[in-house]
């Protein structure tokens, strides 16, 4: 759907002369990425809603949003395999969530997660596309930014912690994929080098 509305988007822009002609495969580009976004967006929104996750799947997408695009790490090579691993990151992250609720020493789990966090997004993180490398200025805002970003998801952390532990297990769940999948995409450019 989002190739299709992005193109019409495109074609609209080009008739009514906002753009030149030779720019609508960038704009039609910008557009179907956009929309697909808002895409995935309303679909974990509506799983969010289905399972009754809806605070935990606003920090998921949260998280995705503000850390994932400074990390880097896998990502699909289809459309279907990126909403495949969307659903599995987010299945997973509330799925773990919610059985870390019952660990008897529950801020000790937590705490031990977001150090684990802490180690392997400092170890893998930022990581560059091969057809697209990081220059060193580039990993240099991006580890800043990781790691601002990183404290300020640890401070809601333990403030979720404090009214809901499920919110709280959700997010540092959240965080061990972005880190998981960080590392998986170290090790695969690795294997192809």
């Amino acid at each position: 759907m989002s190739h299709f509305l992005s193109c019409k988007i495109a074609d609209f822009l080009v008739r009514q002369q906002q753009i030149p002609e030779q720019e609508w495969e960038i704009c039609q580009y910008g557009y179907d990425t956009l929309i697909y976004s808002m895409e995935q967006t309303f679909l974990l929104l509506i799983l969010g809603a289905l399972l009754h996750q809806m605070t935990g799947t606003l920090l998921h997408i949260a998280s995705y949003f503000f850390i994932r695009r400074y990390t880097g790490g896998y990502h699909a090579s289809t459309r279907l395999g990126c909403t495949i691993m969307t659903l599995f990151t987010y299945l997973l992250s509330i799925g773990f969530g919610n059985a870390l609720t019952y660990f008897p020493h529950f801020y000790i789990v937590i705490g031990f997660l977001q150090i684990v966090y802490y180690v392997l997004i400092y170890q893998y993180a930022p990581v560059g596309h091969p057809n697209k490398p990081l220059t060193m200025d580039q990993i240099k805002r991006n580890r800043r930014n990781i790691f601002i970003l990183s404290i300020l998801f640890t401070i809601v952390v333990l403030l979720c912690s404090l009214h809901s532990i499920n919110a709280a297990s959700t997010l540092t769940c959240s965080l061990m994929s972005i880190a998981v999948l960080t590392i998986h995409s170290e090790h695969r450019s690795q294997s192809h080098s």
